[in-house]
């Protein structure tokens, strides 16, 4: 039945942007008839954007693939997390506005080396802050927190992404990392993901021997910590 439901859900996601892209390739085709260049970038633009989200959606199915079969591994590499991190909520501001969300990052912090994958750390930031972002409404607020802290002996790197939006009941977050499960928001406008993003988002997360927790409130919000080991 998850399976059945994933499919289901997979088929809407792929057929969403490749929609917009058909669209917008039929646009380029009639403005270039017409010899009218004045569109065509912004069409090039929702084209790559479009792209860009299918991409996503199929590294996450062969991510998903790897681990069930055992063979997901880290490729570590030093990198200077505390820019890395500002690059890659950048892309986010734009999305946040649209939306009208207050989007911001607080950290104290100026630069932090430490052994991180790369791809998969991307993975579990794009994950989290385009889920809030998602579930908060008009006017919400999202903003992530990033600490040096020390636990059990430990230097670690805290991640707080905090949220007014939706929220999650308790029912449902005793299962939100599980493969496939879905919050019933039935009663939302919002569209329904995949439930493999929150599965792949822990599971990257305890690869790099860190710990992933979540506190919310139904109709107040959620916060998702990350610790991981510098």
């Amino acid at each position: 039945q998850l399976k059945n439901a994933l499919f289901t859900n997979i088929t809407h996601e792929f057929r969403t942007p490749l929609t917009v892209i058909k669209g917008m390739t039929g646009a380029i085709k009639l403005n270039l008839e017409n010899k009218q260049h004045n569109n065509i970038e912004n069409s090039l633009e929702i084209i790559d954007r479009n792209s860009d989200g299918l991409m996503h959606l199929i590294n996450e199915m062969l991510d998903l693939a790897k681990i069930e079969s055992g063979n997901m591994e880290l490729n570590l590499m030093q990198v200077d997390i505390i820019p890395f991190i500002k690059y890659l909520t950048q892309s986010f501001h734009s999305y946040a506005e649209e939306k009208e969300i207050n989007f911001s990052v607080h950290c104290d912090i100026e630069h932090l080396e430490m052994d991180i994958d790369v791809n998969k750390f991307t993975a579990i930031i794009t994950n989290l802050i385009s889920n809030a972002i998602k579930f908060t409404s008009k006017k919400g607020e999202v903003y992530i927190q990033i600490d040096r802290i020390r636990e059990n002996h430990k230097d670690l790197i805290s991640l707080k992404i905090k949220d007014n939006g939706l929220g999650i009941s308790k029912e449902d977050q005793a299962y939100i990392f599980d493969k496939f499960y879905q919050v019933d928001n039935t009663s939302s406008t919002i569209q329904q993901g995949t439930g493999i993003g929150l599965a792949l988002v822990k599971e990257f997360v305890e690869l790099m021997q860190g710990s992933i927790d979540i506190e919310s409130t139904q109709g107040k919000g959620s916060m998702f910590s990350i610790k991981i080991p510098i």
